[in-house]
């Protein structure tokens, strides 16, 4: 099932939805270290917050945890990447955070319903259809 993508409007609406100090300041970190970031005990310690109540405050705050928050933000930078050349599918998926080539495009496809090739060769598509017409 397609996933509701997040592109940079729709993490300011995040942004702007957070009226816990801590959860902005988990967003912002996220947004900023979205490559690197991947452990909750470190969001939580930087969030002075334990990783239970930093799930619950994203998830009553935000209605997602901050992996899918996490998983929106490296799709999203993955699918500029992508579309705009500058980076391979491998490239891509090691420089947005993926240590797995295969959980990388897995998740891409789960969030776009395109590949990370298709996307690479025929551009960023919202109907689900390749630049060419045919039907993915």
């Amino acid at each position: 099932e397609k996933s509701k993508e997040m592109n940079s409007e729709n993490f300011e609406h995040l942004e702007a939805k957070a009226k816990d100090l801590r959860l902005l300041r988990g967003l912002t970190y996220l947004r900023n270290h979205y490559a690197h970031s991947g452990n909750a005990n470190d969001l939580a310690k930087y969030c002075g917050l334990s990783v239970r109540s930093l799930n619950r405050v994203f998830l009553n705050e935000l209605g997602m945890s901050p992996k899918e928050v996490l998983t929106h933000l490296r799709i999203e930078r993955a699918q500029e990447l992508l579309s705009s050349k500058r980076s391979n599918v491998t490239e891509t998926a090691f420089e947005v955070g993926y240590q797995s080539l295969s959980q990388f495009a897995n998740t891409f496809r789960k969030h776009t319903g395109q590949t990370p090739s298709e996307v690479f060769h025929y551009g960023r598509r919202e109907d689900g259809r390749r630049e060419d017409g045919r039907k993915q």
